[in-house]
C-alpha cells in the first residue's frame, strides 16, 4: 500500500462447496487460464522446452501473485517433513512450498493449497495424507490442472494402444503419476493398468534419485 499498489482481497474468490467439479471450475475461472495457454507454457521465453515443467510452475506462481497471494518457497526443509502449507487471510493469504520438491510436485502442492484458500481455510499438508479434507483437495487440484473436458483420448495413446505419458503430462505440465491417477479416476485406464504404470514410474524415480545422490556425493568429494 505504501508503494501505491492496490492489494486485492482474496475473500471474493472463497467458495465453501464440497462439490469437486464446481470448486475446480470456480478456481479455473478466476485463474483465467485457458487450456491452449496452459499448453503453451511447455515453451519458455528462450524457445526451449521445459520438460521439468519449471516454466509451468513460474507461470502459476505469477498468476497467484496477481490474485494477491504471497507464494514462498521453504529452504532446507526435508521433503519428508512437509510439501506445503497455506495461511488464509482476506488480504495477502500465504502459500508455502517446499523448495526441495521437484517443479511438478510444487505445482500440485500450489494448487492443493489454493483449494484450501478458496475454501477460506488454512492447512499444513502431508501431516495426514489420509485425511478426507486432504483427499478432497487433491481431487480438486487434479481437476484444476487437468480439466476433464479438455482430455482428448485420441491424443493420449500411441497407435498401438499404449498410453503416451510423456505427451499427455507435458500438455498439462503435471507429473506422469498425476496424469495416470487422473485418467484412472475418469475410467480411461483400468486399475490394473494404473498400478502397472505407477509401479514402473516409482521404480524409475527411485533409480533417478539414487543416481542424483551419487552425483551430489561426487561433487562433495575433494581429494587431498
Amino acid at each position: 500500500r505504501d508503494m501505491g499498489v492496490k492489494v486485492p482481497t482474496f475473500n471474493q474468490y472463497v467458495l465453501p462447496t464440497k462439490n469437486i467439479h464446481e470448486l475446480a471450475t470456480h478456481i479455473r475461472n478466476y485463474l483465467n487460464v485457458d487450456f491452449e495457454t496452459q499448453k503453451s507454457w511447455l515453451i519458455k521465453d528462450n524457445g526451449n522446452k521445459s520438460y521439468d515443467h519449471s516454466n509451468f510452475l513460474n507461470q502459476w506462481k505469477e498468476i497467484c501473485f496477481d490474485l494477491g497471494i504471497l507464494v514462498f518457497e521453504l529452504e532446507n526443509v526435508p521433503e519428508s517433513e512437509v510439501s506445503g502449507c497455506s495461511l488464509y487471510y482476506d488480504v495477502c493469504p500465504i502459500i508455502l512450498l517446499n523448495g526441495k520438491n521437484t517443479p511438478n510436485r510444487r505445482i500440485f502442492t500450489l494448487m492443493h493449497e489454493l483449494v484450501h484458500l478458496t475454501q477460506g481455510t488454512s492447512a499444513i499438508c502431508d501431516v495426514d495424507k489420509h485425511n478426507r479434507k486432504e483427499i478432497f483437495c487433491n481431487k480438486v487440484a487434479s481437476e484444476v490442472l487437468i480439466p476433464h473436458d479438455t482430455i482428448d483420448k485420441k491424443e493420449l495413446f500411441y497407435k498401438n494402444g499404449n498410453l503416451n505419458l510423456s505427451k499427455s503430462s507435458n500438455m498439462y505440465g503435471v507429473s506422469k503419476q498425476t496424469m495416470v491417477y487422473k485418467l484412472n479416476s475418469l475410467n480411461i485406464i483400468s486399475d490394473d493398468l494404473k498400478d502397472e504404470y505407477i509401479s514402473q514410474l516409482e521404480e524409475k524415480n527411485m533409480f533417478d534419485k539414487i543416481k542424483k545422490e551419487e552425483r551430489n556425493n561426487d561433487k562433495d568429494y575433494y581429494p587431498m
